[in-house]
């Protein structure tokens, strides 16, 4: 059985209905759907090491799945995604929403997800990068405005201490 369908995800298609039936037909077929929808967690890795290495081999085999079954201007929004789970509710965040759904409610969304003491500022930054793709389905991401409003979102989500990154 291959792992790839019949047409890739495309923003230019519209086709996230068919594609996505078709990808949770691969999910079922390579037993990973219970991983894609966060039914099924990572088993502890001091309690339980072989649970955990399946669970991680399965959980890359089923990124592969999503990768290789979309095009390159949908993976901008997948990168950085650390599972499975994060990657699926990535695209249908992208690809589910409301017609009416308005951007001002997501940078508002971005603006609450503050860093605090000891966060790390890789994860931040890529939590911040994956909400800011969601939000330049809205704008024109070519705009300068764009880029400079998220330097200014990224600034202010900061702490004083990572000065140093501003």
């Amino acid at each position: 059985m291959g792992t790839t369908i019949q047409a890739s995800l495309d923003t230019k298609a519209s086709n996230w209905a068919h594609w996505s039936r078709l990808m949770m037909y691969l999910f079922n077929s390579f037993e990973v759907k219970s991983i894609v929808n966060g039914q099924l967690v990572c088993p502890d890795l001091v309690c339980d090491p072989v649970g955990a290495k399946n669970w991680m081999y399965n959980d890359n085999y089923a990124q592969m799945l999503i990768t290789v079954n979309i095009s390159k201007n949908i993976m901008v929004h997948t990168d950085g995604c650390p599972t499975v789970f994060n990657m699926w509710q990535t695209l249908r965040a992208l690809f589910e929403r409301s017609p009416d759904m308005d951007y001002t409610k997501q940078l508002h969304t971005i603006f609450e997800n503050c860093a605090y003491e000891g966060s790390n500022i890789v994860n931040h930054l890529t939590k911040l990068k994956s909400n800011w793709n969601n939000i330049l389905i809205h704008l024109n991401p070519r705009s300068l405005q764009a880029d400079v409003l998220f330097k200014h979102v990224i600034v202010s989500t900061l702490l004083h201490s990572w000065d140093t990154f501003t």
